[in-house]
This record gives structure tokens, C-alpha cells and sequence, in this order.
């Protein structure tokens, strides 16, 4: 067990197996960063809203680019929703978003990766779209939305006719591009604490 999940079991006691994959995750993230020398594959990309060409590739969640990319959007969202943790509310375990009950992908630029996004199955015909971010030098241009309508061909191929998410009232840019590529408002379907807007679209 990592020091980082020994630390928080000691102090919350024992951790759930979605506690145990975020406190790995993490720790793995945080050991990384502290190992890592200057190189090409983590250098700042600064966009301006060009278009960059992306390689999307199907991984699994808990490999080296999902690591990355996980720990930095969690270093993003805890400070926007204090509290949150993968305890509470839908998950997005390995398990979870590992064919055929799901799928984790990796948007690549020439230097290395730049975003992700999941979906899990819910049921034969429904999916949940989870995790999607894209590094903040990398934004405004468009890696976002390429990721979300690849993630819905991909719910597509497991025999899903319809995608769900939620989002919470700190991510402006994330409820404008939902509502831009035709996520509709319904009601809460997954009981979330920190969300605001429950949406679904159409495949």
C-alpha cells in the first residue's frame, strides 16, 4: 500500500475498493511527478484555439496515461466541489470501463497525452459518460468535443442507444458544449451530491 493510502486510512479508516483505486491512482501520479525529469512528453502545449491534430487510443484507465491525466483532473475538481472524492457518487473504477462493460480513451498529441474520457454501461442500452478533461494548455481547441463524439461511437459499438452524464455549476465550459452537441436536461438519474445538471443524448 502507498504511503499517500496509508496516511488516509489512518486517519478515515478503512478504504473502500473505490477509495483504494483514487488513493492509488494518486499516490502513483504524485510519485511520478516527483521522479520525472524535464522531457518532450510533458512539455506545456499553449494552443490559442488552433486546431491540433490528436491520436485517439482505447487504454486502460489505470495505465501510465490514465494515471496522468486522472491525478491532474483530480487536482482540478477538488478544490471546485470541496468534499468530493470517489466515494461518493457514480463511479468510474477499471472494472467499470474496461470492455465490454465499458471503455477508457486517450487523446494524444505529438509530445504525449492531453485528455481523456470514459463510458461505462449502465444497462444494454444506456452508457455514462465519466472523466472527460483535457489539460489546460491543450483547451480551446476542440480535443474536448473530438473526445466526446469518440466516446459516443464507442457507446454505440456496445449497443448503446443512449449516453447520460452529469456535471456540476463550476464547470461552465463543460455545460456549454453538452448543450452544444445536444445533451438535454433530465432529471437526477444517479443521485450525485455534487452535480447540478443530469443530461442525455440520443445515439
Amino acid at each position: 500500500m502507498s504511503s499517500l493510502a496509508a496516511s488516509h486510512r489512518q486517519r478515515n479508516g478503512p478504504l473502500t475498493s473505490i477509495g483504494d483505486s483514487f488513493w492509488g491512482i494518486a499516490a502513483a501520479v504524485r510519485d511520478t511527478r516527483a521522479r520525472r525529469t524535464v522531457s518532450s512528453s510533458y512539455r506545456p502545449r499553449r494552443y490559442a484555439g488552433a486546431f491540433v491534430d490528436v491520436d485517439l487510443r482505447r487504454e486502460p484507465i489505470d495505465g501510465p496515461a490514465g494515471r496522468e491525466l486522472l491525478g491532474a483532473f483530480f487536482d482540478e475538481i477538488v478544490p471546485l466541489y470541496p468534499g468530493w472524492s470517489p466515494r461518493v457518487g457514480p463511479t468510474a473504477e477499471p472494472h467499470e470501463v474496461t470492455p465490454p462493460h465499458g471503455c477508457f480513451l486517450v487523446a494524444y498529441d505529438s509530445e504525449g497525452p492531453i485528455g481523456c474520457v470514459a463510458v461505462k454501461k449502465l444497462d444494454e442500452r444506456t452508457g455514462e459518460i465519466k472523466r472527460l478533461y483535457v489539460a489546460p494548455n491543450a483547451r480551446r481547441a476542440g480535443i474536448a468535443r473530438r473526445l466526446l463524439g469518440a466516446i459516443e461511437d464507442i457507446a454505440r459499438e456496445f449497443g448503446c442507444e443512449l449516453v447520460r452524464l452529469d456535471t456540476g455549476d463550476k464547470q461552465p465550459a463543460s455545460l456549454s458544449l453538452f448543450r452544444t452537441v445536444g445533451y438535454v436536461e433530465i432529471d437526477n438519474y444517479n443521485g450525485n451530491p455534487y452535480a447540478s445538471y443530469w443530461m442525455e443524448k440520443r445515439l
